[in-house]
């Protein structure tokens, strides 16, 4: 598909020598540049963009105290305002223009006294030369001043900084990055580049007149462009290594969900799975979203065609498979096809689904693949087609590793470190296991200053809503640790759930939505309901306050729902269809559901979230499986070629047991081979807090 997008991508990873008035320096990153160039690979893959509508500065981290690029290539403010100038008189009216920056943030006293204040600060995106004393921020006042000229030229823009305004160190952990510093610099910057004090503060105005900021705190709310920001302004973006490369944790979530992109992915939704993803790993770091967020992601008005190849042999037994010779859909060994019935000039009909399977080899002349799971019958001959499902496996396993400090040193904390070690070395299981040295843990585990055991994420900072707080002196501490701990994997489990099959009919089938509630209703009525108005897209409210959770049908038949409620205190309730054998829930196509409710947060929290996790499906099923006592283990049940599951059998059901399963038997899993075609599920995360805000 062709698109009308144009696009200035930006990593900074290598930093110039630089040092603020404070002492405070910008030091390297690690992830940025691999952020610029996975964001391009994605707009140049799905969406098909030409090279020459792509502007990417990047400056990389090599031996040499410069970055390997050339001069004019590198992120300083000349080049980035001279880039995006560039690629917007390209443009014509209507088009699309996305301004990517990956790379520190960074303060400054304000260029426009009389605009935030005599102490106030402009928030700005940092150029790997700040350290020259002539060089200069690229302030949100000029952000917003070349804006103001994309609305003028009719331009739809979308604005994505992976950055962070306050940044910090991280505890126990030095595998994780920040993206920013705590300073203000205050050192003397020569005037805009862009336009006098008087123009930037008028198109500030222009953009919003009550000057009021994003959630993400960058630039003026306005619904003449979309931004996403990786954090709140008080808030960390944080950088780590996922899948074996450092990236930013906004930036791989985003990349993500943005699999899904196409006529039903708005902003809304793409923000909802992205905060749900980033607040799994890093509870303290909120995405945000301002602007219009019912627009459809980067004006993606068809699903881009899923990647497609042809069988082309296969063995006797039926159990290994030859594709096309020099198929380029994204092969990978490990790669997960949906294999369907019918020739490539026929539509994927979900029911023509034949099995899944992975690939095991692209060294060849023809790639080979292996069936995992069977889901109808009939043998795989050639003109089968193959489908590739880009869904990322789920973690089964979670790791976690001790953190011991300089004040740990006694010999009581010391043994107390020692038993708990070797309880979770011994008890684990299939859910725990310690990290190793090269490894970013899911947990940390240390003491506090009062002699009582705390969680950390990955980031070193306490998860909150523990209770009871666990001493580590008591006889049973370690037991009432690993415990926490195999709670906390469970739960973890279900919120990473989701679902990126591009074949299934049910893709974008559910529209799920939280709303503030009017006037009192009753289930299954259309209540009284208006939108959350927080910035940034949050749906906060406080304890007692009427909200609503809407489910809409948007597919061609009946969908079967269940919703999962996420606690503050780490637990799981099933909202609908309840624990009890039979009960399901149904809606027609075109329907809506409602859910009215009131938030509430368990005695002595002064706020949570509880996350949605909506689950909509062909047939329908319970939530009886994630009782203790009906958990399913995993051996077996996904590798076995012929196996195939009886009418009375449900895959989600089966999924949903395994998540909820002690004796897994596996690393990860592969939704897809749990008829993901059947079955879609999305998620919505309400914060509630003491005294609203």
């Amino acid at each position: 598909m062709k698109s009308d997008l144009y696009a200035l991508l930006i990593g900074a990873s290598r930093y110039l020598p630089n040092t603020l008035p404070d002492g405070s320096s910008y030091p390297d990153l690690e992830g940025c540049v691999h952020d610029a160039e996975a964001m391009e690979s994605f707009i140049r893959r799905k969406l098909e963009v030409p090279e020459d509508r792509i502007i990417t500065l990047t400056s990389s981290l090599s031996a040499q105290a410069e970055p390997s690029e050339p001069p004019e290539r590198w992120p300083t403010y000349e080049n980035m305002i001279s880039a995006l100038r560039r690629l917007v008189r390209r443009t014509r009216w209507g088009d699309h223009l996305l301004f990517y920056y990956a790379g520190h943030g960074g303060r400054a006293p304000t260029l426009i006294p009389s605009l935030k204040g005599v102490d106030g600060v402009d928030e700005s995106l940092v150029p790997i030369d700040i350290g020259r004393p002539t060089a200069r921020y690229l302030r949100d006042v000029e952000i917003a001043k070349m804006l103001q000229s994309m609305r003028n030229r009719g331009l739809r823009v979308t604005l994505i900084f992976d950055a962070c305004h306050f940044g910090g160190a991280t505890r126990g952990d030095a595998r994780i990055g920040v993206r920013g510093v705590r300073s203000v610099d205050t050192a003397p910057r020569p005037d805009s580049w862009v336009a006098s004090a008087r123009e930037l503060a008028k198109s500030w105005f222009s953009l919003s007149p009550n000057g009021r900021e994003s959630g993400g705190g960058w630039l003026p709310q306005s619904r003449d462009y979309v931004v996403l920001s990786a954090c709140r302004p008080s808030e960390t973006a944080y950088e780590a290594a996922f899948e074996g490369r450092p990236c930013g944790a906004f930036t791989y979530w985003l990349l993500d969900a943005m699999e899904d992109i196409g006529p039903s992915l708005t902003y809304k939704r793409l923000h909802a799975r992205v905060l749900a993803k980033v607040h799994s790993q890093f509870p303290y770091q909120t995405p945000q979203l301002d602007g219009e967020s019912q627009a459809i992601v980067l004006g993606c008005d068809r699903a881009p065609r899923p990647g497609m190849a042809e069988v082309v042999e296969a063995a006797e037994d039926n159990r290994r498979f030859m594709i096309e010779p020099g198929c380029d859909v994204g092969l990978k060994p490990g790669a997960r096809l949906a294999i369907y019935n019918g020739s490539a000039s026929e539509p994927i009909q979900a029911d023509r689904r034949l099995a899944v399977a992975e690939v095991e080899r692209t060294d060849s002349s023809a790639p080979r693949a292996r069936v995992l799971r069977r889901f109808a019958q009939g043998s795989i001959k050639p003109g089968n087609r193959a489908v590739l499902l880009e869904q990322r496996p789920l973690r089964l396993c979670r790791t976690v590793r001790l953190v011991q400090r300089h004040e740990d040193a006694s010999p009581q904390r010391k043994t107390a470190f020692e038993h708990l070690e070797r309880t979770l070395r011994e008890q684990g299981g299939s859910l725990l296991e310690m990290a190793q040295d090269d490894d970013r843990p899911d947990f940390q585990v240390a003491i506090n200053s009062q002699g009582e055991y705390e969680i950390w994420d990955p980031a070193g900072l306490p998860l909150p809503n523990l209770e009871p707080i666990i001493c580590a002196q008591e006889a049973d501490a370690a037991q009432r640790v690993l415990e926490r701990l195999r709670q906390l994997v469970k739960y973890r489990r279900l919120r990473d759930l989701d679902h990126h099959d591009p074949s299934s009919p049910l893709r974008g089938a559910l529209v799920a939505e939280l709303s503030r509630m009017g006037e009192s209703g009753s289930e299954g009525e259309a209540p009284s309901l208006q939108p959350f108005s927080h910035p940034g897209n949050e749906a906060i409210a406080g304890v007692g306050e009427g909200v609503c959770l809407s489910l809409r049908n948007e597919s061609t038949q009946p969908l079967h729902l269940g919703v999962l409620a996420l606690q503050p205190d780490w637990s799981v309730r099933p909202v609908i269809p309840s624990l009890q054998a039979g009960q399901h829930l149904a809606i027609e196509p075109g329907t809506v559901h409602y859910i009215p409710m009131r938030s509430a947060l368990p005695e002595g929290f002064a706020r949570g979230r509880e996350v949605f996790k909506i689950f909509a499906s062909s047939r329908p099923f319970s939530f009886d499986c994630l009782q203790p006592e009906a958990a399913v283990g995993l051996n077996g049940s996904a590798a076995e070629a012929d196996s195939r599951p009886s009418d009375e059998e449900n895959p989600l059901q089966e999924l949903l047991g395994i998540l909820a399963s002690e004796e897994a038997g596996a690393e990860e899993l592969a939704p897809e081979d749990f008829a993901s075609h059947e079955w879609t599920v999305e998620q919505l995360e309400l914060c509630t807090v003491r005294s609203q805000i």
